[in-house]
């Protein structure tokens, strides 16, 4: 879990609060029924009042106002639900915009963060391993040491050596957190390199009739606002 988003963990379970946030393009994730559903990237979300100031936790329950921005992830995926569609305008790359939204929680199960978990524990077992040839070994060379003191020795080195491992494995969790029921969608400033780009309007009728190939196509196109924006060539 990147370490910002354990700051919008703290507000899991409790009641929508407000936030600023880039948008950055459409894409679509697998859902559970084996099909595509459609995502969206906002990075560099920020905590507000109702009123866009920024403020910061003092508290469970208590928030005070703040010269700097208090973020509370880099970056997360958001579902692009029917609130989307009652923008005044599409959103592009780079244009802020406000929402309100409860955090939800999620199990984490990627492989490479298994697999980094995977390799915490194995590397525990293997130095283990280690350490048990060398007291072998020594054990052989010098048999008038106390067994029993070195082998003790050597098993609570070991210990300590899983103790460690489950403390790191720990530190990465199996849950991270995202935003559920995001309401009063508002762009808040637009992208200023997009102002030569013509925007269009999130069609519901459209996409119930096209389904995800109407999202599909709002994916293509801001992937081309990227591109476009990242090489400066025509829209």
């Amino acid at each position: 879990m990147a370490n910002q988003r354990k700051r919008l963990g703290q507000f899991y379970g409790r009641k929508p609060l407000s936030y600023v946030a880039t948008f950055d393009h459409v894409s679509h994730k697998m859902n559970s029924q084996g099909g595509q559903a459609p995502v969206v990237l906002i990075k560099d979300i920020v905590l507000v009042d109702p009123f866009r100031r920024f403020i910061q936790p003092t508290g469970f329950h208590d928030f005070e106002l703040c010269k700097q921005p208090y973020v509370v992830a880099d970056h997360t995926w958001v579902n692009f639900t029917k609130q989307w569609f009652k923008l005044e305008q599409e959103a592009l790359p780079g244009d802020r915009i406000y929402f309100t939204a409860q955090v939800e929680r999620y199990p984490i199960n990627r492989d490479d963060v298994l697999k980094q978990r995977d390799e915490i524990w194995n590397n525990a077992k293997e130095a283990n391993d280690q350490l048990y040839q060398q007291w072998r070994s020594r054990s052989k060379a010098n048999p008038g040491i106390n067994f029993s003191a070195s082998y003790n020795d050597m098993k609570a080195e070991q210990q300590e050596n899983l103790a460690n491992a489950r403390e790191e494995q720990r530190n990465i969790s199996l849950v991270d957190f995202s935003f559920s029921r995001m309401r009063d969608l508002r762009l808040t400033k637009l992208n200023p390199a997009t102002k030569n780009i013509k925007r269009i309007k999130y069609n519901y009728d459209e996409y119930e009739r096209l389904g995800y190939k109407y999202t599909f196509w709002l994916a293509t196109r801001s992937t081309k606002v990227i591109k476009w924006l990242q090489n400066k060539q025509g829209f």
